[in-house]
């Protein structure tokens, strides 16, 4: 159904349409009693269920200003930021780089919100937004929970390439695992799951540094992350090789 915003919502003069995702028009709009301007995002359809957001102070958060309801129609309003939805992300060509800081920023606004008390549910990619702030969380309609301190259901599943290169039963029994920190385990139940040469060779990789000390946890750590990356070229591996060999090698020297 076709919704033309009014020209106020609440106290909020609208000034224009910044954009749609399914049944959520994004507003850009300005408080009337403070001047500032900010972002809304309203359901369209009236029938609508209450409306959540998350009221969290992190700097990955965006903050919720303002929410209600008008003329039926659920809305919430935050600081206006400039965005762009996951789903348009994935449709276009992004660095692994730019991957890897994403879901940096998205798991240190899970454990913010895990801190926060926020703990059983889901995040919903309709209403995860990137900004140069940080990740938007919120939402209008619906409840974005997280389910866990470090790792979130949902946000893997979001960044890999699809349900056919990534079986969502590799996924789960790997995020169990490393719940229980058994990096090694999860790692290669990871690994397993993808057929590309360059997760081939992070498998090998895996191998060598199982037989390594405490030394090599943050580089386990790390192969875990990018490993779950929705892209991974040659070159990412190459590098991650060569700082596993200068590794080992300098645990070999101290062992002689």
């Amino acid at each position: 159904m076709a919704f033309s915003p009014p020209p106020t919502i609440g106290r909020y003069k609208v000034l224009g349409v910044v954009g749609k995702i399914d049944d959520i028009v994004v507003l850009s709009c300005e408080d009337k009693l403070t001047g500032q301007l900010r972002e809304m995002k309203a359901v369209r359809s009236r029938l609508s269920p209450p409306t959540s957001a998350l009221y969290v102070d992190s700097s990955h958060i965006v903050k919720v200003i303002d929410l209600g309801s008008e003329a039926g129609r659920a809305y919430t309003v935050t600081e206006k930021v400039r965005w762009q939805p996951l789903s348009l992300m994935k449709a276009e060509k992004q660095s692994l780089t730019f991957y890897t800081l994403l879901l940096e920023g998205l798991l240190r606004a899970v454990k913010a919100l895990y801190e926060a008390g926020i703990r059983y549910g889901y995040v919903d990619w309709r209403v995860i937004y990137w900004s140069p702030v940080g990740p938007v969380l919120d939402c209008v309609g619906i409840s974005a929970l997280v389910c866990d301190q470090t790792y979130c259901e949902g946000i893997y599943e979001l960044l890999a390439d699809s349900k056919k290169m990534f079986d969502v039963r590799w996924y789960k029994r790997a995020l169990n695992l490393a719940r229980r920190e058994e990096i090694d385990k999860a790692l290669k139940v990871l690994i397993d799951g993808y057929s590309s040469d360059a997760r081939r060779r992070l498998a090998v990789l895996i191998t060598q540094l199982a037989q390594a000390g405490k030394a090599a946890e943050p580089l386990r750590k790390e192969i875990l992350r990018v490993a779950l990356m929705k892209r991974l070229d040659l070159a990412v591996v190459y590098d991650l090789e060569k700082r596993a060999e200068e590794l080992l090698g300098a645990e070999a020297e101290e062992s002689e």
